[in-house]
């Protein structure tokens, strides 16, 4: 399977027809963002990182990564992580400054994970569902 993107769990409410008619334009489109997966092409001029999260010999499912510059706040790059714990993060052509490359260009790497998603209480229990431990 490509893992160009990274899935979302999305849920917009159903409007009735009257509510859509007499609402704004906004209410009836929707324009999703998706993270870029693991596998995803990138192009030669940018910067970014590859990775997988694991913690011991587990993957850990749904990360986030973000990258901000050493001494700094401001968020340069984020990336999501899948369920196999592999993740793209992109860092923003402002991370840098014009001109000469600083060579090694440093940054700082944050990972946040929910905690592990519930495991079937018996064997007969199957999980069903791919995306568990998901969030929007």
């Amino acid at each position: 399977m490509p893992r160009r993107f990274v899935p979302r769990r999305i849920s917009f409410p159903v409007l009735t027809q009257a509510a859509a008619e007499l609402g704004a334009g906004a209410l009836r489109v929707r324009r999703p963002v998706l993270f870029p997966g693991a596998a995803y092409d990138i192009d030669a001029g940018l910067t970014g990182v590859r990775g997988r999260v694991v913690q011991g010999a587990a993957a850990v499912r749904w990360a986030r990564v973000a990258a901000t510059l050493p001494g700094g706040t401001r968020v340069v790059g984020r990336g999501h992580g899948d369920d196999r714990g592999e993740f793209l993060l992109l860092l923003s052509p402002a991370a840098g400054s014009v001109g000469e490359l600083v060579d090694p260009f440093t940054v700082r790497i944050t990972v946040t994970c929910r905690p592990a998603a519930p495991v079937p209480d018996s064997p007969d229990r199957v999980v069903r569902d791919a995306l568990v431990g998901l969030a929007g």
